[in-house]
């Protein structure tokens, strides 16, 4: 929940969730906080000038990346328009050596990829046919990826891949 103030340019003050003090001298009040978010639930939206704001909960696998605040067509509720990404996932270190063929199988590539291993001398053959796992910086497929000029994103994509297999 936010507490917001209009401004006389149309723009909103958000104001610090903290005990309020509303009016000045002798008419000033303090509004405890806690009591904004009883009055909140209870469906009040406006209290002494200021604007009780609901901000829901990014949808799941979302994070809210910025905001904006309007009042509604009637001008009695401020409405809170959130703009939400994607979590990003983070590439995998690791995948085993079956993860792997199955993402270089699903994206056209195994064959290719077997190709350049049977062109390859013994060392070459051997790293790559009896490795177990294959980490991000493994430096046999970083040296196939850039000679057949795979970016850096599609090799994150390929280990994100193979991690879901």
């Amino acid at each position: 929940m936010l507490i917001v103030r209009p401004n006389a340019d149309g723009t909103f003050q958000e104001l610090p969730p903290v005990d309020l003090i509303v009016g000045e001298g002798t008419d000033a009040l303090t509004i405890p906080f806690e009591n904004f978010s009883v009055w909140y639930a209870a469906g009040t939206r406006q209290i002494h000038g200021l604007y009780l704001v609901g901000t829901p909960q990014a949808p799941a696998g979302k994070t809210r990346v910025s905001y904006t605040l309007a009042f509604n067509a009637d001008q009695s509720e401020v409405e809170y328009h959130p703009v939400f990404e994607d979590i990003p996932v983070p590439v995998p270190y690791s995948v085993s050596r079956r993860q792997m063929l199955l993402a270089l199988y699903r994206t056209e590539r195994l064959d290719e990829v077997e190709a350049i291993v049977a062109a390859g001398d013994k060392i070459v053959q051997i790293s790559w046919n009896e490795t177990p796992s294959f980490d991000r910086d493994n430096a046999l497929l970083c040296q196939m990826a850039a000679d057949k000029g795979w970016t850096d994103s599609e090799l994150d994509a390929l280990f994100t891949l193979a991690a879901t297999l």
